[in-house]
């Protein structure tokens, strides 16, 4: 829970309480340090979360950027000041060149209750690419108390099969938006294989 939960295109997090989701076409990919974004045409970014410093959003961004861009040269355009869903936000566009040509990054910085939480998003030039980045940016939202006390962690667990189930059946118990083909990747199993009574099985089920 203290990493929080990538469900789908979702992410939100109990702790924290906040969250946003990813358009279509994009995958979530959570780690103890950030949250990798990946969606169509190259698209590239993170979400992560830290104490706001002195300077407040401003600073935040200018560090974020520094951070990212390294001794890249790039051309950053002016901050915009935002209300997303009701938190504070600023987003920092700037543009760089690279090997396949130009590139457009947007850095958004939101403040909560003196927490800094960013998205970055980095991708290829197109209209498609502008509007899936916007959407992300501005589903970030502050999660409420009955939102955040109903996320409950997944559980890996392994279960004997008995007469007459199926990867069909079986795969109804699991905690997934796509049952039967997590369970059928879990146990390494090709589509239409039948079970043996008395085999052991993986499956993803929620917990307490």
């Amino acid at each position: 829970p203290r990493q929080g939960f990538v469900i789908g295109r979702r992410f939100a997090h109990p702790v924290m309480r906040v969250g946003f989701e990813a358009p279509a076409g994009f995958t979530l990919t959570n780690s103890p340090q950030a949250l990798q974004i990946e969606g169509p045409d190259g698209t590239r970014g993170e979400f992560g979360a830290g104490k706001m410093p002195a300077g407040g959003l401003e600073a935040h961004a200018e560090a974020l950027l520094a951070q990212l861009l390294g001794d890249v040269r790039a051309e950053t355009g002016a901050a915009e000041r935002r209300i997303v869903n009701g938190v504070e936000a600023l987003v920092v566009p700037a543009l760089v060149q690279t090997e396949r040509g130009s590139a457009e990054i947007k850095v958004a910085v939101y403040a909560i209750d003196g927490a800094a939480y960013h998205l970055i998003a980095a991708a290829l030039p197109s209209a498609r690419s502008r509007s899936a980045v916007e959407a992300l940016i501005g589903s970030f939202r502050r999660l409420s108390e009955a939102e955040a006390a109903a996320l409950r962690p997944r559980t890996l667990r392994t279960v004997a099969v008995t007469p007459g189930e199926t990867a069909a059946t079986i795969a109804r118990r699991m905690a997934s938006d796509h049952p039967l083909d997590h369970f059928l990747m879990l146990n390494g199993r090709a589509s239409g294989a039948a079970l043996r009574p008395g085999e052991r099985v993986k499956i993803v089920v929620w917990g307490g």
